[in-house]
This record gives C-alpha cells, sequence and structure tokens, in this order.
C-alpha cells in the first residue's frame, strides 16, 4: 500500500532444487529514495499434477518498515493454489498480523484468470475474498471480511514484462482514512535478468 507515486521494486529468486523458491524483496518510493515501503520474503514449494495442473504451497513474511502505524499491517501469510494451465488460479491461504493481533489467524481466498488476446497481450482478472480486522481495514464489525479484486492487460516479450491493472477493494484501511491518496490503478514494467 502506497500513496499515488511511483515506487521502484527489486526482486530476486534464488531456485536451490527443482519445486523449490526463496525470494526477497524490496520496494521504495521515487519520490523518497532510500525510504522503504515494502520488504517481503518468501519460500515456495510446487509441484507438477498433470500436464495442465500445477500446486503449489508457500510461507511468505510482509514488513512495513517504518512508523508505528505501519507496521500493525505487517502479515505473515501461508497460502496454497492451484492453477490450470497458467489460465485460471484458485488459492486459499491464512494470514496472522503479529505486530496488531498477535495470535489471530486469518483466511482469505480468490481466483485469478488470464485469456491470451492478440500475440502477445492477455486480459487478467481476479476476485477474492478475505477476513480482516475491522479497525485495520475499515470493514464492517458484523462481517469481519471484504472483497478485491483487479482487472487489466499484460504484455509479454521474451524478458520483458507490462501490466496495468485497475483494482478494487471494498476495505477503507489506515491509508485510506488518513487520505492518502490511494490510486486505484497499477501499472508495472519488469525486466527478468
Amino acid at each position: 500500500m502506497s500513496s499515488d507515486t511511483p515506487s521502484l521494486q527489486l526482486a530476486g529468486y534464488w531456485l536451490p532444487a527443482p519445486g523449490w523458491s526463496l525470494s526477497a524483496s524490496a520496494s521504495s518510493a521515487l519520490n523518497a529514495p532510500g525510504h522503504q515501503l515494502l520488504t517481503t520474503l518468501e519460500l515456495s514449494r510446487s509441484w507438477t499434477l498433470s500436464d495442465s495442473w500445477q500446486m503449489q504451497a508457500g510461507v511468505v513474511r510482509y514488513s512495513y518498515p517504518g512508523n508505528r502505524i505501519n507496521r500493525l499491517l505487517n502479515r505473515n501469510e501461508a497460502s496454497i493454489g492451484w492453477s490450470y494451465r497458467d489460465r485460471l488460479s484458485v488459492s486459499v491461504g491464512a494470514f496472522a498480523l503479529p505486530d496488531s493481533y498477535p495470535g489471530r489467524w486469518y483466511g482469505a481466498g480468490d481466483l485469478t484468470v488470464h485469456q491470451p488476446l492478440l500475440a502477445q497481450l492477455s486480459l487478467s482478472a481476479g476476485i477474492g475474498i478475505s477476513q480482516a480486522p475491522a479497525v485495520l481495514y475499515g470493514v464492517d464489525d458484523y462481517a469481519n471480511h471484504y472483497s478485491y479484486g483487479h482487472a487489466g492487460l499484460m504484455w509479454n516479450a521474451g524478458a520483458w514484462s507490462a501490466e496495468i491493472d485497475r483494482v478494487f477493494s471494498d476495505a477503507h484501511s489506515i491509508y485510506t482514512r488518513r487520505r492518502n491518496g490511494i490510486w486505484p490503478w497499477v501499472a508495472t514494467v519488469s525486466r527478468a535478468f
């Protein structure tokens, strides 16, 4: 989560054995170089179930350095998911917020589709639902969940990829309540080395 300013993200991956992946990333706002917005560390394992189906399980730590309010959103997550021919993905997960609600776990699930259009261009769309603490996410105390999703276009050509998505959520997080100007569009350009 960040205000409406471009950010730069650096990610690295290590594949120590077939099916295993260890990754780390860090992001910084371009208007505040050196000020980290988010760091992640993830360990995952994937399996090929058939020619069409794959399965992946993983654990990830999201850390929001900086002030006390940002750290309330630090998150430990475990998930399992299945994908069909890079066209359809379904996943379920559980996460904890150790700096704000220690010992409490929340559930989430989502569905994502990718539909090839022309040449290297594809449509990407997804929906999900997640439990969440009402105070941090601004959700109804009775419902204690929110929905989210995205719709956009992806372009891939060799080592280069670009994506633009319109994201939505019915949560009203502490960021939006503080009027940080969360922008509903996300554009990504990446290069693999």
